[in-house]
C-alpha cells in the first residue's frame, strides 16, 4: 500500500486525512477517532444495463484522488425493522451503483484489501 498526497485546500487546519492508493486510483478518507474510514470505494462497475444479473466487472480506473467519505449507494431492499439501538447503524442511499466497500482501519502500514502495495 502507498499513501498519496491528499489535494491542496482538502480540509480544515491540522487535518491529516488519509489518502492512499487502490487498484483503480487513488482515495482519501477521513480519521474518525483514530480510525481511518474509507467510505463508499468502488470495486466494479455499476450493475446497469447489460450488467445487470452478470458477474461484476472491474471498475474503471481514475486518475486523481477521489473522496471516499460518504457511504456509497446500498442495494435495494425491502424495509425492514433493525433491533433496538441499532437505529440509523445500516444507512441506506439511493443508486445503482452499490458494488462498492466501505473500510476501517486503525493501521495504514499494514497489506489489506482492497488496498494495494506498490
Amino acid at each position: 500500500m502507498r499513501r498519496v498526497s491528499a489535494p491542496a485546500g482538502y480540509g480544515g487546519v491540522g487535518r491529516t486525512d488519509p489518502a492512499v492508493a487502490t487498484r483503480s486510483g487513488a482515495v482519501l478518507g477521513r480519521t474518525e477517532d483514530g480510525v481511518h474510514v474509507f467510505r463508499g470505494v468502488p470495486y466494479a462497475m455499476p450493475p446497469r444495463g447489460p450488467l445487470r444479473f452478470r458477474p461484476p466487472r472491474p471498475v474503471e480506473p481514475w486518475t486523481g484522488v477521489r473522496e471516499a467519505v460518504e457511504f456509497g449507494p446500498t442495494a435495494a431492499q425491502p424495509p425492514f425493522a433493525l433491533p433496538a439501538g441499532l437505529d440509523g447503524f445500516y444507512p441506506t442511499v439511493d443508486g445503482d451503483g452499490c458494488l462498492n466497500l466501505n473500510v476501517w482501519t486503525a493501521d495504514l502500514g499494514r497489506y489489506a484489501p482492497p488496498f494495494r502495495r506498490t
